[in-house]
């Protein structure tokens, strides 16, 4: 979990008002410590949780960044149920682990008349495929 050193730096963080990107990528950032940021929520466009110590009690915390385009939460203990609730409660979300999230999302609801939750996740490799413009077949 979040060390006192690093709930004070994030204390420091949470007061630069107009922050609209974070990067906690492979730091002991854990829940307690994200709380912290709530003075952000309005604010902050993306966030990186990559190989943090967050879990899925994240999750009504992170629901509250309502203004969050991006969001990585690859390499924690947040199960993908979990983040499919987080995304779905945030409007804005575009990207999710580093994948295309939204348009997926309004495609599979159009699809499935009365779908439960989303069943999969976008995966990075979808995201370099399209970026490299090869999509399926990249290979010989």
């Amino acid at each position: 979990e979040t060390g006192r050193e690093e709930i004070e730096i994030v204390s420091e963080v949470a007061k630069l008002k107009k922050l609209q990107a974070l990067d906690a990528q492979d730091t002991s950032l854990g829940n307690e410590g994200f709380k912290k940021l709530l003075p952000l929520a309005t604010t902050l466009r993306a966030v990186n949780l990559r190989n943090t110590h967050v879990t899925d009690e994240i999750a009504e915390t992170l629901k509250q960044f309502k203004a969050l385009r991006e969001l990585d939460l690859r390499s924690t203990k947040v199960s993908d149920e979990t983040k499919r609730a987080i995304a779905v409660a945030l409007p804005n979300l575009i990207y999710l682990d580093g994948a295309p999230y939204r348009a997926k999302l309004q495609t599979q609801q159009q699809s499935q008349s009365n779908s439960g939750p989303v069943s999969s996740l976008g995966m990075a490799s979808t995201r370099e495929s399209s970026k490299n413009g090869k999509g399926r077949g990249g290979g010989r």
